[in-house]
Parts: C-alpha cells; structure tokens; sequence
C-alpha cells in the first residue's frame, strides 16, 4: 500500500499534492503560486518540514528575509537534524549580516554531510568573518570534491594568501587562468598572488599562465617581475641568453642566429615591454646585447626582423627604468656617429624603412624617442610594422609629449616658497617617479561601491598618481583630492588616469603640503606615503595634513625606517660621499656599475637588494635624495601622541603577522615597543617603509575602509 506522502497516491489538496504543485511554480519563478501552495500544505500539515524549506526559499526570492528565517527557524526546530534546513538556516543568517549564528548551522549542517555546496558555504561565511584559516580549512574540503569550482578556488586562494600560504594559492589561480585565459578577474588576481613568489623550479605551466597575463592590458605587471624573471632564468629555452656576451656573437654565426630565435619569444618581448626588470644578471645580460648592436649598427641590414622586435622591446625596458644601464665610451662615441646618421637620414627621408627604423629602435635603448632633437614629428614608420610599433612609440614618443601638453593646465592651490620644498621640487620635476604603467580592472563589487559613496579622499603626495589612480579603481563613488608639488609628476598622473577612465573622479593639485588647510576641505581619510620624510620639517606636515581630517576621519602614512635604510644603505652612502658622487645620470650610473662589481657580501652592495637600485630615478630617490628622515616604531608613537592620535593598525605582509604571531603570542601591533623588537629581530622587515594607520585618540567609530585596511587593500 502506498504512503499518503507518496507522490502515486497524492490527491488534490492533500499536503503533498499542494507541495508539488509548489515546486512546479517555484520552478517557474511563479512565487505568489508557489508562496500559496506551500503554505496551503503546511496548514494541512504543520510538521511538513520540506514545505517550510521551499517556503523559506520562495520568501527569499521574494526578498523577504525575516520571513524566509523564520520559515528555515521552523523547520530547524521540527527537525534539528535535517541538513537542507540547516544550511538554509545558515545562509539566511549570513545574508542578514549575523555570520556568528549562520556558522553553528553550517556547522552543524557540514557535519551531517560532506556535501562541498555546504562546506563551500561554511568556508565563505568565515571568510566573511576574516576567519581565515577555518576559512581554508572548509574550502579545501569542497576543493577537493569540487576542484574546478572558481569561486572556491579564487576566495580559498585569499584565505591561503592570508595563512602565508603563497605558493598552493597561486598553483590553484594558475590553473584557472590556463582553464579560463580570458577571464579578466582571474588573470588579476593571479598576478596580484606572485608580488613576492617565484617558483624553484621551471615549469612550463606557470610559464604559460604569466604569458597569458602579460596580454593584458590592465593589470599591474609589476607584480610579475620576480615570476618572470625567475622563469627566464631557468627556462632551457633562454639558455643562450646567459652567454649573451659581445665575443659569442662575433665569433660564432650559428649560434647569433640562434639569439635572434631566442628574439621571437612573446614571453621575453612580452616582459620587457610590461616589467621593469630589477635583477642584476638580466641588467648585465641587457646591457651586453645593447651594446654589440651599437657596435654593429652598420650590419643592421642583415639584421631579421626578430631584430627589430626586440630592439623596441628593450627601448621600452630602457625607458621605464630611465636608461640606467651603464654606458661605454665606446658605446658613446657610437652613438654620436649612430646619432649623425639618423639625423641625416630623417631629413632626407619623407618615410622611414625598416632599416631605418631598426636603427631608431637602438638609439632609443640609449635616449627616449621624444628628447630626440631631429624627430621634429611622429616618425612615418614602414606600413608593414607599424602595429607592432604601437606600444614603442606610444611609450617614447606620445605620452611623453601629452604630459607636456598637460604641464599648464595644472591649477596650483599655493606657491612652494620652501627652499628645501624647492629642492625637492626641482629633483622630482627632472625625474618623476615612480613611472607605473598598469594598475589593475576598474570592475568593482556593489560593497566598494557603497562605501565609497560620499567618501572624500586625500592623497597627500601623490607623486605620478598611481595611488589616487589605485582608489579610484578601488572606490568608484569617491571623490579624491591629489595633491603634489611636481608639476610633472602630476602630468603622468593625469595621462594614466585619462587611460585608465579616472580623469573624472580625481581632482589633480599642484602646491605646498604645508598649506593643505588652503583646500578648505575636510576627508574622510587622508593618505601620504613616502612623502613627510622628505620635508625640512615631517611634523608640521603631520600637523598640516591632519589638520583636513574629519573627526572620525582615519588616515595612514608611509615612513623610512631607520633600523632598515641604516643597514640597507649607509655603507653605500658613505661610499657615494667619498667619492663625491653627485646625482647626475652618468654618475649613478658610474656608482652603480661600481657596486655591481663588488661582491654581494659587500655592506656597499647591500643597497642592490632593492628593486629601486635597478631604475636611475628610482636609485636617485633611494640614494641620492636631497632631504631625508628617517624613523623607528617608538618615534612614531611619540608623534601619534604629541597629535593626540591612536596608531589602530600596522600594514604587514602575511609572512610578517605569522613571524609577528609566533614571536609575540600575546603582542600587539599597534604596541610601538613591541613592533620595535620585532623589527630588531628582522632588520630588514620594513625595508620598503613603515605603513601606519591612525586616528584621533577619542574615535571609536567605524570607518567604510576599515575592512580594506584590516587586509592591506588600501
């Protein structure tokens, strides 16, 4: 005999009758049908667990949330032991913001089952909770059983990040973005996992995954440079680089044709174009090969287009780090006679061909096309490469001379009378920094939208623009102030954000940071990294630029660490100093030449840890710079004070918090005392800069970016 709740012997208002009848309208999305069916089984059967579930469900496509977790309430209490009515339960809860109570139901549910819908849910809600590690504890569980599932993988991949767990992280990314080689998301996240990783051994997998990221236009290459570099120096493909002297061309034919081969590589091309290189082998390896085409122009024409290709490459190379490789007299003398002959030809010439334009490419590994005195207009390059050009003549030529354009529409909201600000002015005016060339996608969630709603940022200091750039990207409804004193700096700025479709929303500032209060506006949250360290005087620029922030404003500053730049820099100083080198071009380039050929173990050569060794504008910065201070964690807790401000966050890596968690189990990183031992312990921690967050002793409100903060977003 069949049960009255078996769908053959369901009769017309019977409960089950009722509740099938609601399925099929919630299957149709009728939800007023499937609201009154399921309803009507349940006042025909009050214990009718599954009709309170699919209840529940139709009340929250309707939008209705309370009701819907009062439904999944009833049937939790009917049967507490029924799976569907947990989960639901849980997701219920999550959606209404009480993510302590939806996880004792997910809880309870991944218990029932091990199903990876519910431990998937369960690794989200405590992701929601930044509960990282349980976090990935549940999401590897449903990885396991569901290893192709993206939004496991991309959410799991951050928990793994935070857990300092890099390396499982970007293998998981890297395999989507091979599944997936044109999802834009993917494709950023993965590069944004590699800043600080490098694979050990080579791996053609990996190598296709950063090639597939080098296509994109908009997404911060930077992050790949240790990837790529590391894959080149391990990929058998590129074995003949690491013999690219002057003689092994000269002296063996094959083996130059074999080179050019090496020149038809789009991850090489690729890189170059896109990737400062900070690494010594390459920058020996590049200079060596720029230097044997100088010498060899006259033979340009037996040159492959292979050739050609690479030449621009590395002209772009050349021109993101400023032309930093060392120069020979002999090169010198090359380039004069190289230089006579472009002139003339260009003269004469209404158009030039590939030859000419090979030529052109190798001057420009020497000097950027624009500062070229005899290209009075854009070159009329040979039809057949102009494509290829693009990006080339986009870099050096273009955007250099729209920055100039851009020069005398900079409205300025004081004068900088400061000498030392003057000084700086004049350094930074000659050589902006840093040159940045990709940011990242401009596709937001609703939450960042939401919160930056009526949000008034400050960038206090905003140098070539890439951090206003970043919060524009980051917080589309913002509405950001940039302020610097470098005309020129702020042009690159503007370019950028023209590129990058941020031109609307930031409002680009030349003037004093000193008299910022001239603004006559109050921020939310004020930023300036890198910046008060080179004032006559940081703490009046403290006091000035915390003067604009709102009472329940927040704000962070970058600063230099003494215990780091002593160590890092002070042997490579006092070298500068003895040899009364000044910060012109040819002799950074002579200092540095001079450290590259001292052993690593050198205290001088420390310096070349850093990536800004490997840029000239980057080095003048790191070595050269008119005006510096530097600070510990314990001066800056007096500052805060002396400011009647509350240091709430410290900016570390997740190797650091885990090194910080395991040395000081009950320690604080807002405590200055104990960060500065921590910092004793690894002086070479905060090498780049301090990042400190801060806020008016008295103010305990929320901020809309403390999240943001709480994982280094912002």
């Amino acid at each position: 005999m069949n049960s009255p709740d078996h769908p053959a012997a369901a009769k017309v208002d019977s409960p089950q009758f009722l509740y099938d009848s609601g399925l099929k309208a919630l299957k149709k999305s009728d939800l007023a049908n499937a609201e009154r069916y399921f309803a009507a089984a349940i006042a025909a059967r009050e214990d009718f667990v599954a009709a309170w579930i699919q209840l529940g469900i139709t009340w929250d496509k309707s939008n209705r949330l309370q009701e819907a977790t009062d439904a999944f309430r009833m049937a939790v209490h009917l049967e507490p032991h029924n799976v569907d009515a947990l989960y639901n339960l849980g997701i219920a809860l999550s959606k209404s913001g009480h993510e302590e109570e939806a996880l004792k139901y997910f809880s309870d549910a991944a218990t029932k089952s091990d199903t990876p819908q519910i431990a998937k849910q369960l690794g989200l809600t405590y992701y929601n909770s930044k509960d990282y590690k349980n976090a990935a504890f549940f999401l590897l569980k449903a990885y396991i059983k569901s290893p192709k599932d993206p939004e496991i993988i991309t959410v799991l991949a951050t928990c793994l990040i935070q857990n300092d767990e890099t390396t499982q992280a970007v293998l998981m990314l890297r395999n989507l973005i091979l599944d997936n080689p044109k999802n834009h998301a993917y494709v950023e996240q993965f590069v944004n996992s590699t800043t600080k990783w490098a694979q050990k051994e080579f791996d053609p997998k990996t190598k296709s995954a950063v090639e597939i990221a080098l296509k994109f236009s908009n997404i911060r290459h930077k992050n790949l440079s240790n990837l790529w570099g590391n894959l080149l120096l391990k990929d058998p493909e590129f074995a003949l680089l690491k013999n690219a002297e002057g003689k092994y061309f000269e002296e063996n034919e094959v083996n130059r044709e074999n080179l050019f081969k090496v020149f038809k590589s789009d991850f090489l091309l690729l890189g170059l174009s896109s990737i400062q290189v900070t690494n010594a082998f390459f920058e020996s390896i590049f200079t060596k090969i720029r230097k044997y085409f100088l010498i060899h122009w006259n033979e340009s024409s037996s040159w492959p287009r292979e050739a050609l290709h690479f030449l621009m490459a590395l002209g772009i190379q050349c021109f993101y780090n400023d032309y930093v490789y060392f120069q020979e007299p002999v090169e010198k003398e090359a380039l004069s006679i190289l230089s006579t002959h472009l002139r003339r030809r260009i003269q004469t010439q209404k158009s030039l061909t590939e030859n000419d334009t090979k030529l052109l490419a190798l001057l420009s590994c020497y000097q950027p096309l624009y500062e070229m005195d005899f290209l009075t207009a854009k070159p009329a390059l040979p039809p057949a490469i102009k494509k290829s050009a693009q990006l080339w003549m986009r870099v050096q030529y273009l955007n250099p001379l729209a920055e100039r354009a851009l020069i005398p529409t900079i409205p300025s909201f004081t004068k900088i009378e400061d000498q030392t600000s003057l000084d700086v002015q004049k350094m930074y005016e000659q050589r902006p920094y840093p040159r940045w060339t990709s940011l990242g996608s401009a596709k937001t969630s609703q939450r960042l939208r939401d919160i930056s709603e009526n949000l008034d940022i400050l960038v206090a200091g905003c140098g070539t623009g890439q951090e206003p750039c970043l919060y524009a990207n980051l917080l589309p409804h913002a509405r950001i102030t940039a302020i610097d004193l470098s005309r020129s700096s702020i042009a690159y700025g503007m370019r950028m954000a023209e590129e990058l479709g941020f031109r609307d929303r930031i409002r680009f500032l030349h003037g004093d940071l000193m008299k910022v209060i001239e603004l006559g506006k109050q921020f939310d949250y004020v930023v300036s990294s890198g910046v008060l360290h080179h004032l006559k005087e940081p703490e009046k620029g403290f006091a000035a630029i915390l003067s604009t922030l709102k009472p329940t404003g927040k704000m962070s500053i970058m600063l230099y660490s003494k215990i780091a730049r002593d160590k890092l820099l002070n042997a490579a100083i006092s070298y500068i100093h003895e040899k009364k080198y000044t910060s012109s071009g040819d002799d950074i380039r002579q200092f540095r030449q001079d450290i590259l050929k001292m052993p690593t173990s050198d205290p001088r050569a420390w310096c070349a840890q850093t990536g800004d060794f490997f840029s000239l504008f980057e080095c003048n910065d790191l070595l050269f710079h008119v005006q510096e201070h530097r600070y510990t964690f314990p001066m800056i807790g007096d500052l805060a004070a002396r400011h009647n401000m509350r240091i709430f966050h410290v900016g570390l890596s997740p190797q650091r918090r885990k090194e910080f968690a395991q040395e000081f189990p009950k320690g604080e990183i807002t405590d200055m005392a104990t960060m500065n031992q921590f910092e004793l312990n690894h002086p070479e921690a905060f090498g780049e800069m301090y990042k400190i967050y801060l806020t008016r002793s008295a103010n305990t409100a929320p901020h809309p970016l403390d999240q943001l903060i709480e994982i280094g977003a912002v």
